[in-house]
């Protein structure tokens, strides 16, 4: 639930007592543990064969509240691209969403 890392950008591993946590290399709360703690801290690496139907988790978040036009559009556009929609939620203010994608080029 910290920087959510996508297929290909570099990682690394946070030991803690719940187990091992994945960041991004240059997670900010990584950075901090690191310099805390950095026996915590360990190199990994993506699997070289990731499976084709491997999904990643990924937040948007738009500062603007959209209508409901706009909304409908923001699915089906989501939808043209095979990306899956887990939610979509509004403030006053702004929009956020929750994807599931493949890779980075995909949420691009």
């Amino acid at each position: 639930n910290c920087c959510t890392p996508l297929l290909d950008d570099p990682i690394k591993g946070h030991l803690t007592r719940r187990g091992l946590i994945v960041h991004r290399a240059r997670c900010s709360n990584l950075l901090h543990e690191g310099q805390q703690h950095p026996e915590n801290i360990i190199p990994l690496s993506w699997q070289q064969n990731v499976d084709e139907e491997a999904r990643f988790p990924a937040y948007l978040l738009i500062d603007k509240k959209l209508d409901a036009e706009q909304t409908t559009e923001v699915i089906y556009t989501i939808r043209q691209f095979q990306a899956g929609l887990e939610q979509l939620s509004t403030d006053e203010h702004k929009t956020y969403l929750s994807l599931i994608v493949r890779d980075r080029d995909h949420l691009a």
